[in-house]
């Protein structure tokens, strides 16, 4: 599933402001979320452990400081590989004359010369640990115990790195990922033309189901305005004559009350350019309890707290395609209704972190 941030990019919600401003202002309530979900699981499964069995041990199976020792080992050998490829990138753009200080232009991220001793030195303690600390057998069993990560954190590096280093867009990103995957697979020998049919055969059914949902929903967007409908539910807001959180809860309350039955692509296309003139016209020293919001920052706030209201919409009843997802490869005795009760307290964490947005909004601008 695409994220909402994308459409929103798309339909230039957020006009006055980078597409990496949208990106480090999602961060951190994107971390705070992950955070919550991190301490509501260890807490839950602190208080009562026999929701989160451990798997039996194996005979062989390291225990104690020595399954640390392995996982160290292999942490080294990632941290090696990464900072020397970090290393050689600097010394190119060393060599090739591209990193040189220029007045008024910025500077290459992580690429100019004063990083060499950086990652040099990172590079050097790194080997030094696999050689001396922890030894080449056991960084040879972390290895091979840990192998299967690798692949996942290459992907995950190239498509992130390439858009918070702004070498690409998100599309052009998602295309490294692609391409990144393919040199991956060539490399473990699975690569083949049945392999790649495959993959595009896939990616042409739910683009197209996207696509589809977006013509729909367009459609229907486009007979709400001639209707009226836009100016209609903005008159009914503004008439309310209420205070500007109140206004902002209501917003928050009709979103997700949409999102239950509705998609995404479709709030963005029906209500999203309704509700963001509107907010953008709100006194800004009105917007919530904790810090002040810059002006500047409005849309960009606005747009991380409508994404994080949709994340909602992905666990919430009826539509919650997660709830779909997740029965698609549940056991057969699980049922949606099941599914649906284990999201509840999940709907929860994320309707408080909705809720911390609301009321502490400058947490969009801490990496701006």
């Amino acid at each position: 599933m695409i994220p909402p941030s994308i459409v929103l990019i798309i339909y230039g919600l957020i006009t006055e402001t980078s597409i990496k401003a949208l990106f480090t202002g999602a961060f951190v309530p994107g971390f705070m979320l992950a955070m919550m979900f991190i301490l509501y699981i260890i807490v839950r499964t602190q208080l009562n452990p026999e929701q989160a069995p451990l798997p039996e041990p194996k005979p062989g199976d390291p225990q104690g400081a020595e399954k640390w020792a392995l996982f160290g080992a292999f942490l080294s050998i990632i941290t090696a590989g990464f900072s020397f490829a970090l290393f050689l990138r600097v010394v190119f753009f060393t060599l090739a004359g591209q990193n040189i200080y220029e007045e008024g232009v910025d500077a290459i991220a992580y690429g100019t010369p004063d990083y060499i001793p950086w990652f040099g030195g990172l590079t050097a303690i790194s080997l030094a640990l696999i050689f001396f600390a922890f030894g080449i057998e056991r960084a040879r069993t972390g290895w091979n115990m840990g192998k299967g990560l690798v692949a996942p954190i290459v992907v995950i590096g190239v498509v992130l790195g390439s858009i918070y280093g702004g070498i690409s867009g998100i599309t052009e990103a998602a295309g490294m990922g692609v391409v990144a995957v393919l040199i991956i697979s060539v490399f473990r020998g699975e690569a083949s033309f049945d392999l790649v049919w495959e993959s595009l055969m896939r990616t042409l059914k739910s683009t197209g189901t996207i696509i589809w949902v977006t013509i729909g929903a367009a459609a229907l967007a486009g007979a709400y305005t001639i209707a009226g409908g836009p100016q209609y539910v903005a008159d009914l807001i503004v008439g309310l004559d209420m205070p500007t959180m109140g206004i902002l809860l209501m917003m928050m309350l009709i979103l997700l009350f949409m999102g239950a039955f509705m998609d995404w692509v479709g709030i963005v296309l029906l209500i999203i350019p309704v509700f963001l003139p509107i907010v953008q016209r709100l006194p800004i020293e009105e917007i919530g309890l904790i810090g002040q919001l810059e002006p500047r920052y409005l849309s960009v706030w606005f747009g991380v707290l409508f994404c994080m209201n949709m994340q909602v919409s992905f666990l919430s009843p009826p539509f919650g395609p997660a709830a779909f997802y997740l029965k698609s490869v549940a056991p057969a005795h699980i049922s949606l209704t099941d599914i649906f009760k284990g999201f509840l307290p999940f709907i929860c964490v994320q309707l408080l972190a909705l809720a911390v947005m609301l009321i502490w909004p400058n947490i969009v601008t801490l990496l701006l």
